[in-house]
């Protein structure tokens, strides 16, 4: 008989540890510790590439510039496109709020930080949680969260993810050592604000709901998982019900397919060409060492729910139409997790466990290091805003538009725009070809963008509704006939890759 898989409680069924806890620090300290290692790890990506000003990962900017449309009144979907439910425009709004009253980049560096630190912060909630198991599941979960490549691109800025596995972990943390129904209610709340961030995270939520023991416990927890759907979802639902099922739902499901299993596994894993292995080898490497550590977590009372959030989340990326780097930030913690428990039941095996213990968690724990170490230099997250032409487009009066609202926000013109109701301000510019715009063709393929005709008018009046425009975005995908309308007028500033442009409208 196939029993289901439980979060084990301390009241109701003590988990033993597969090996004694020992007297070595306390667990505060070393989650602190690793903790501040992922964010430290976070940080340097931004910092190496453009700055916690800089730009080029688009989507931060996105969430970014949603939180300020709402600080300014404008409300999500009724008044501008979101194609993901409001929690993140809630989480951004006091960063938002910050950068309207002093400067956009300073609010937008606030909230780059912020999101690094709940890095950290999901980082350490995952040696807590496998402390339970010992000490070496701990440090190789922690640490391994710590460097994978998908989780530290995640949560590098401001994007869904750190969010999500925020509530995710909490819920996890909660079950575990929960002693009442009010805990459970508690953990439903933490798990149904991953849903407030992004539809994906009801997969996980029902995970957690099918392996928390007891029908009324499960009641309980979905309850609270409700509760925290409805609490956000609701004011926004009231305002635009149609414009919202559409844009998080409908536009969501309706995406492109994207092909590619094993560059998603490789995504998934953190894998990457090293030692002259191909890059197919080191992910069908990983993804066998994946599946023992799933085997050995199935095997493990009480940390079994681990295994099976990591596949349900897998099964959820593999049959997802699109793929962005940034998605493996859904797999990350169920792998680490997983990770730690196969490493603490392999060492449990062998001779002289308190010597082998602490040294292999520490090898396990410094490989991972130095590997992600390595990964870090071909990440270089975005590129930076020349300060002489953030000086001159401040100098600039008249509402400044652009196909990229990172840099509406790096130069200080986001916060300037929004408080003049004239001001066309759209927080996601191409978000529009998964709505509006979205054309096929008869085989069910999207129109590329530049031989998209609807796009190319809805995007060049956009732009050209302003005083002046900043394109910037390849990815935009103006034509060759777009871009020579921009291009009429002579450059208002021009330095290096900016380029300020007037328009019809001066």
């Amino acid at each position: 008989m196939i029993r289901t898989p439980t979060l084990q409680r301390p009241e109701r069924a003590p988990v033993a540890p597969l090996r004694a806890p020992g007297r070595l620090l306390p667990v505060g300290p070393v989650a602190v510790a690793i903790g501040a290692l992922a964010f430290a790890i976070r940080l340097a990506v931004m910092l190496r590439g453009g700055g916690l000003t800089g730009m080029g990962g688009y989507d931060d900017g996105v969430y970014y510039a949603a939180g300020d449309a709402l600080v300014h009144g404008r409300i999500p979907y009724a008044d501008f496109l979101l194609l993901h439910p409001p929690g993140v425009a809630l989480a951004v709004a006091p960063f938002a709020a910050f950068g309207s009253l002093t400067a956009d980049p300073a609010g937008l560096t606030a909230a780059r930080l912020a999101f690094e630190l709940i890095g950290g912060l999901n980082t350490a909630l995952i040696v807590v949680i496998l402390r339970r198991w010992g000490w070496a599941a701990a440090l190789t979960g922690g640490v391994l969260y710590a460097v994978l490549p998908p989780a530290v691109w995640a949560e590098r800025s401001v994007l869904l993810e750190p969010l999500g596995t925020l509530g995710v972990l909490l819920a996890v943390l909660l079950l575990q050592r929960a002693r009442t129904g009010r805990g459970v209610l508690l953990a439903g709340l933490a798990a149904g604000w991953s849903a407030d961030v992004k539809i994906w995270y009801v997969v996980p939520i029902a995970v957690l709901a099918l392996c928390t023991p007891g029908m009324r416990d499960r009641l309980r927890f979905a309850l609270g998982a409700a509760l925290a759907v409805a609490i956000v979802w609701g004011p926004s639902l009231l305002a635009a019900p149609q414009a919202m099922v559409r844009e998080v739902v409908l536009d969501q499901i309706g995406r492109p397919r994207q092909p590619g299993l094993v560059h998603r596994l490789a995504g998934i894993l953190g894998a990457h060409a090293a030692a002259g292995l191909h890059l197919r080898t080191v992910t069908l490497a990983l993804t066998a060492a994946v599946a023992l550590a799933v085997v050995l977590t199935l095997l493990t009372r009480g940390a079994r729910v681990f295994a099976v959030l990591l596949l349900a989340d897998a099964a959820v990326l593999l049959l997802s139409p699109s793929w962005f780097r940034h998605y493996g930030g859904l797999t990350a913690p169920p792998l680490a997790l997983c990770a730690g428990i196969g490493v603490q039941r392999v060492a449990q095996l062998l001779p002289a466990r308190r010597v082998v213990l602490p040294v292999l968690a520490a090898g396990v724990a410094a490989a991972l290091l130095l590997a992600g170490l390595h990964l870090d230099d071909r990440i270089r997250s975005g590129f930076a805003v020349p300060a002489a032409f953030s000086a001159a487009v401040d100098r600039t009066p008249g509402c400044i538009t652009s196909d990229d609202p990172t840099v509406l926000e790096s130069t200080g013109l986001l916060s300037r725009d929004l408080a003049d109701a004239r001001c066309p301000v759209w927080p996601d510019v191409t978000g529009w070809t998964y709505d509006r715009a979205d054309v096929r063709l008869p085989d069910g393929r999207p129109v590329p963008r530049p031989r998209n005709a609807i796009w190319q008018r809805l995007v060049l009046h956009h732009l050209r509704s302003g005083d002046a425009t900043i394109p910037i975005r390849p990815s935009t995908g103006l034509s060759a006939r777009s871009r020579a309308v921009l291009d009429a007028g002579s450059p208002l500033v021009h330095v290096g890759r900016f380029v300020l442009r007037p328009t019809d409208r001066r």
